[in-house]
């Protein structure tokens, strides 16, 4: 096997509920790769990874309520930046 091609790394999926420590830990990597980039997670981010981490959410959960949030966030940013039909933008 080497890392020449893909095909070499057959694909394996995890456990995506796995136990609280491997959540803890997938969760901590995650983090760590975005401040590999510079970045910081967000505090709503955090929130939601202590419940999946916790039990209270599943990782599927977790992701929707993520992915619903970014897109309220963006679309909050988008209508901020426009000018206003009103006038007042």
């Amino acid at each position: 096997m080497t890392a020449d091609a893909q095909s070499g790394f057959p694909y394996e999926p995890i456990a995506a509920e796995g136990t609280r420590e491997q959540r803890r830990r997938y969760w901590g990597i995650a983090r760590g790769l975005q401040a590999v980039d510079g970045l910081e997670t967000s505090e709503h981010l955090n929130e939601l990874s202590e419940d999946n981490i916790n039990g209270v959410l599943t990782l599927d959960e977790t992701g929707k309520l993520l992915r619903s949030y970014h897109d309220e966030m963006v679309h909050a940013a988008q209508r901020a930046a426009s000018p206003s039909l009103d006038g007042d933008g």
